[in-house]
């Protein structure tokens, strides 16, 4: 098979009429449709259950497959993992995975950029939502380009080629395909089919707009991306964006436990059987740096002259320690796994590392008091 695409650039500004279509119309046709069955027909407890199924699978195929296992790569997945992620993706209706990878490298490469990011946040708040859908951009943002290892995917290719049939077939032939086990195939198409996607549509355009508008940034100041609880619960646990812009690379959303994000709870459950592998996480060092980076400039801002030299003190004396500390974590890990030097030695480097942590939290704790003031 050959990997290359074809591609054909519109004029910047004009329609682009199948996003008015699946946008648009399909909305508004289900705002009228779906309460006219209800109303005339009834649903049943399985429409129900269709929708919600139907919900998940197409949203975890997007958080899941197309955002953090192609456009980002932060883990890898075997043939059934990946082959699941890409039929429900593909029934999202959000462009093949190359389109959106495609968009979405660009996004992170100049974000809030209103000319090269795809969907800045800083054009406003309903452009980054779907307003960016509706009208053709730059050529040079049309252009599927830096994507090259994916085009190594024939699934992909194959996938962006035909994408148009297999949308349609996946969108829409699943939920038939429920109907006719219930017995219930317009409930279901209505309930799984138009309700459903365009719920996952504006959930998944709320990363774009909510999660780039509401929240705190704990871990980088020098974008729009925000951390917020309530964009997690609406997104499917996307909503942790400040450390997703900082921390790309991180096959998590939300690094805490408890922090909702289904699919780094998928990936991490699945790398148990072996299913998904080489899972990406950033280390803690560079996390705590981020943090107290940020909380610096938050502290700068409102110290006076005088006092801002003791606080850029503390920052640098903290930044060392946690350098130092890592450091000293790894050396004492390498020598356990390595188990060729003597059991003394070994306990000498333990010692070191918990010395080093002894230190790491007193000068962490020293300069969140100083911010604090």
């Amino acid at each position: 098979m050959n990997n290359r695409i074809d591609q054909t650039f519109e004029k910047e500004g004009s329609i682009v009429w199948k996003s008015v279509f699946g946008l648009l119309i399909i909305p508004l046709f289900t705002i009228i449709a779906v309460p006219w069955y209800g109303f005339t027909y009834g649903f049943q407890t399985s429409d129900y259950v269709c929708l919600i199924v139907f919900y998940c699978l197409t949203g975890i195929g997007i958080t899941m497959g197309y955002h953090r296992l192609w456009s980002h790569k932060t883990y890898k997945a075997n043939k059934i993992v990946s082959y699941f992620l890409l039929i429900f993706s593909t029934a999202a209706l959000q462009n093949s995975v190359l389109q959106w990878a495609s968009d979405h490298r660009k996004h992170h490469k100049d974000v809030d950029d209103p000319i090269k990011d795809p969907y800045a946040a800083t054009r406003g708040f309903w452009y980054s939502h779907f307003g960016w859908l509706l009208r053709y951009n730059t050529h040079d943002v049309q252009e599927i380009k830096g994507v090259n290892d994916l085009m190594k995917d024939k699934a992909l290719v194959f996938q962006h080629k035909y994408y148009t049939v297999l949308a349609i077939l996946t969108c829409f032939g699943l939920p038939v395909l429920y109907g006719m086990f219930t017995g219930r195939i317009v409930a279901s198409v209505l309930m799984g089919g138009f309700l459903r996607v365009v719920l996952v549509h504006h959930a998944t355009f709320c990363i774009n707009s909510l999660a780039h508008t509401i929240g705190r940034r704990p871990y980088s100041t020098k974008n729009t991306a925000r951390d917020s609880f309530i964009t997690a619960i609406v997104t499917g646990g996307e909503g942790y964006h400040n450390y997703h812009h900082a921390f790309a690379g991180d096959y998590r959303n939300g690094i805490r436990f408890f922090d909702f994000d289904p699919s780094k709870w998928f990936i991490a459950g699945l790398s148990k059987i072996g299913w998904c592998y080489d899972l990406k996480k950033t280390p803690k060092h560079l996390i705590e740096i981020a943090k107290a980076k940020v909380k610096l400039e938050e502290t700068l801002k409102r110290k006076s002259n005088a006092s801002q030299l003791g606080i850029e003190e503390k920052y640098t004396k903290f930044v060392a320690n946690v350098k130092s500390m890592y450091g000293a974590k790894q050396e004492y890990l390498k020598a356990k796994k390595d188990n060729v030097l003597s059991k003394a030695d070994i306990q000498a480097i333990k010692s070191r590392y918990k010395d080093l942590k002894i230190e790491f939290i007193e000068a962490k704790r020293k300069y969140r008091a100083s911010t604090l003031v």
